[in-house]
């Protein structure tokens, strides 16, 4: 029978972050935390040497059960 091991060993990011849709105009990302948080999500642009913030976004998560809290979050 397989041990299952105690969620406070469990690290942060349960999951992701993973790309959940890219448009030309939007990024959308999933996250999967194991306390609640608020995600930010930045996104650039890169010009040579250069990167340049193009946006950003912000995303409280979403509690599913004690050691799941999830988000979406997107930067159009």
């Amino acid at each position: 029978m397989p041990v299952i091991p105690d969620p406070e060993q469990w690290p942060p990011i349960l999951c992701g972050p993973m790309l959940r849709r890219v448009t030309p105009l939007s990024v959308a990302v999933f996250i999967a935390l194991k306390y609640k948080a608020t995600v930010q999500l930045e996104l650039f642009r890169r010009t040579g040497d250069t990167l340049t913030r193009i946006g950003v976004a912000e995303c409280a998560t979403l509690c599913l059960g004690h050691y799941l809290h999830v988000c979406v979050i997107e930067v159009s």
